[in-house]
Parts: C-alpha cells; structure tokens; sequence
C-alpha cells in the first residue's frame, strides 16, 4: 500500500468531522435531544452537557487526526472508527424503520432523509477512519507527511481536493427536510405554495376530504364531521423531529388561546407510543394510521397545521415549520378576537 497516498485517508475523514461539527454549532439544544432519542442515542448520554460537547469533539477530534504523532495520531484514529461505527449503526437502523426518518448530521440547516445513501456515506467513512488507523501507525500524523512530501504529492492532493469540490456540486444533493428547525425561519408565515391559491394570491378554500382519524381508544371519527362541529386545527406532528419538540411545547397554551377550535395533534406512530418527552401530546392525540389524511391534506413534513372550517372548507393551511406554525396561530387568535369583539359590540 503507498503510504503517502494514504495520507488522503485522514485528511478527508477530517474534512467531514471539521464541517459536521462547526454545522452543529448553533443548533437549538432541544431540537439535538428530539433527534438523539429518534436515533437511539442511549438516554444515559442524551445530556445537555454531551449534545453541547458533541460539535467541540468532532472538530478537536479533525485536528487531532491531522496533527498528532506517534501512538496519540494512533489514540485518534481509534477514536474516529469507533464514533463513525456507531454513526453508521443508527443510521442504519433508522433507515430499516417503515416510518420516513431525518439526520441533521451536519447541522439542522442541512437536514436531510435518511436513505440508503445515507447508510452507504456513514459506510465510507467507518472505511477512512480504518485507513486512517493504518496511516497513523504506519507513517505517522498527516501534518508530518505533508511537510516532507515532494512536490508530485501536492499535485495530486491538489487534485483530490478538486475531484471533491466538483462531485459536491455535480451530484445532487437530498433536499432539507421541510420541518428543519433552523430553515423554517425562511418558510412563509401563511400557508405554504401546496394549498391553492389565485393569481392574486388569495387563499382558495377547498373541500374537507373524507379523511379517517382513530381516537386514543380507537373510534374512527371522520374530519368533515369532527369540524361540522367545532372547527379543528390539526397539527400533523412526529415524535423525534426536533421541530416537533418546540411546536408541541405549545399545544396546551394554544388549546386555551383558542377555545372555539378543537386543536389535534396527528401523528402515524400509535397514540400509547407517545410517552416521556412526548406523553402531553396524548391529550390532544389522533391517530393516523396510513397517512391517508396527512396525504388528502397535502401534508408533506413535520410539523405542519391544517385549518378546517366548519362548513366543510378549508380554512387555512397547510402551513409547515415551527415557526411558520407559530404565526398562523397568531393570526387565527387575531381573527378570533376580532370576532369576539364584533360579537360584543353587537
């Protein structure tokens, strides 16, 4: 084996680990935990102070694989190859689960679906951190090699870093995923481009489909005759999207905000399913058991909210992202209070 060539090895496992952590730098702490839980992290190491620590370790870990000599360059190695196993084990156990999962792996502003991509990029890097174990005790810290190298080595390191740079912006990449915590800053505050509108961008209200929801004791309850009663906000939601986390914290002060609606959380995992983090969902939980309605509604990602009317019409919606979530609750309590105002007036 060309040693010197091997050299790539580390350089690149360090590139990636150097870029994942400074991505994750700024992440909402309660949106890392969400998806440490949907990934399996043991909840003896789902803690603050490690999901803090967790972006410091990878960078420090990148310069200790560039830097480093002897038996240390060895120690860092070992370390990369043990971190990228257990990266490639949850990975792949997300993957294999029949319910759609998401990876911030490099920051919640690059989130993206795990897939069988997914698995075979964490695969390759459990294979350069292998390598890099190889190189470290063979010749040596990266650092080392380079400045003895000659010239021919950093014309062809040259030309790795450019093949890199050129596959990155060739080969498409998985779109973010819509219920991204950080890009959900970005998504608009009224519903999004999947609900009808015309050409002067006014809202189109629409039919209720004949959609089936299942109570927490198993009573099917269909939402045109849910909201013939009282009007529903549904809040298509699941359990490990780290968004989810931050709009179901505001479940219970919306339900009471807006007494008029029935607000619902849907989800497609089982209502009993929903404990710990997850238990003050239960009340207000309705089961979607095929996605047949979160599909009907035109409900792409989590969380995203629906409004129905009680005249069998859409009221508004859909509307994805936290944030974006947030607002349009604002906006229904404003027309609500206007109402009310109207009401009394009269």
């Amino acid at each position: 084996m060309d040693l010197p060539a091997l050299v790539a090895a580390p350089l690149l496992l360090a590139a990636v680990l150097a870029v994942s952590g400074i991505g994750k730098l700024r992440d909402d702490d309660a949106a890392t935990a969400a998806e440490w839980t949907d990934l399996g992290v043991p909840a003896g190491l789902n803690t603050r102070a490690l999901r803090r620590a967790h972006p410091w370790a990878e960078v420090v870990l990148a310069l200790a694989l560039v830097v480093l000599p002897g038996w240390l360059g060895v120690a860092a190695a070992v370390v990369a190859v043990a971190l990228t196993l257990a990266y490639l084990v949850m990975i792949a156990r997300a993957a294999a689960r029949p319910e759609p999962a998401e990876c911030a792996c490099f920051g919640t502003g690059a989130r993206t679906a795990i897939t069988g991509r997914t698995v075979a990029r964490n695969a390759a890097l459990v294979l350069l951190a292998v390598l890099a174990v190889v190189h470290a005790a063979s010749a040596g810290s990266p650092l080392a090699v380079l400045l003895g190298a000659p010239a021919a080595t950093w014309g062809w390191l040259a030309g790795l870093a450019l093949a890199v740079v050129v596959v990155r912006l060739l080969v498409p990449v998985p779109p973010a995923v819509a219920d991204d915590g950080a890009a959900d800053e970005a998504l608009p505050a009224r519903p999004s481009g999947a609900a009808p509108y015309d050409a002067e961008g006014e809202y189109l209200r629409t039919l209720t489909p004949f959609a089936v929801l299942e109570d927490r004791d198993g009573a099917k309850h269909n939402i045109v005759n849910l909201s013939a009663r009282q009007a529903q906000l549904l809040v298509f939601m699941r359990a490990g999207c780290g968004p989810c986390t931050t709009t179901g914290n505001q479940v219970a002060e919306w339900q009471e905000q807006l007494p008029e609606l029935a607000l619902r959380v849907v989800v497609s995992q089982p209502i009993d399913s929903l404990e710990g983090d997850y238990a003050h969902w239960q009340p207000f939980a309705m089961h979607d058991p095929d996605g047949l309605a979160a599909r009907m509604l035109r409900v792409s990602g989590t969380p995203t909210a629906v409004l129905l009317g009680t005249d069998g019409l859409l009221a508004g919606g859909p509307v994805s992202g936290s944030t974006a979530i947030a607002e349009f609750v604002e906006d229904i309590a404003a027309q609500l209070e206007e109402t009310r105002s109207g009401m009394a007036d009269a």
